[in-house]
């Protein structure tokens, strides 16, 4: 009998010739041991960029504190007066720049996404700083007002680390933004 009547479906090894051994397939990976899972560098990946963004609203909101203390000033005190005037306010203004870049972007139109991307920006920012030193100002009384917004963005943003946090911040930024754009001269 040849070869082939014993292995009529080619499932055998083939001889080693450098043409077969070039076709090969490679070894499977080695079993997965331990609780390693393979989507887990993403996710460390994704956690890091989120501190990131966050670490650099902290340092726009100081900034913004510190060009700003008497508008900031008066958007708290506007804040404590009419939240949810500020509020509606503020999610108006989030929403029209948000549906402006959603629609720029399903129609591949690549003119004025990074205008309405650094709107989206600073109105985050505003809204936070904003908000920022509202807290801060009822947990430090008396402390200077540099003090207070980054006391209060700390614990923002001790809040937007944690994945709950986003609602947190779902509500403070269009507060704080609505406070800030409604705060009198």
């Amino acid at each position: 009998m040849s070869d082939s009547s014993l292995d009529p479906f080619g499932l055998g090894e083939a001889p080693a010739t450098s043409a077969s051994t070039a076709a090969t397939p490679p070894p499977p990976p080695p079993p997965m041991t331990g609780d390693h899972h393979p989507a887990l560098p993403m996710l460390v990946l994704v956690y890091l960029g989120a501190l990131a963004v966050v670490a650099s609203l902290t340092g726009l909101g100081l900034l913004l504190a510190m060009l700003a203390p008497l508008r900031q000033e008066r958007a708290a005190a506007r804040l404590a007066e009419k939240p949810i005037r500020s509020f509606l306010l503020g999610a108006v203004c989030l929403l029209l720049p948000l549906v402006a870049l959603h629609v720029l972007f399903r129609h591949h139109l690549p003119i004025g996404r990074g205008f309405l991307v650094c709107l989206l920006i600073v109105g985050v920012v505003c809204g936070l700083a904003t908000c920022a030193r509202a807290l801060g100002a009822r947990a430090l009384p008396g402390r200077p007002p540099i003090m207070q917004t980054a006391l209060g963005l700390g614990a923002l943003a001790l809040a937007l680390v944690a994945p709950p946090g986003w609602l947190a911040a779902l509500i403070a930024i269009p507060l704080g933004l609505g406070a800030w754009i409604t705060a009198r001269r």
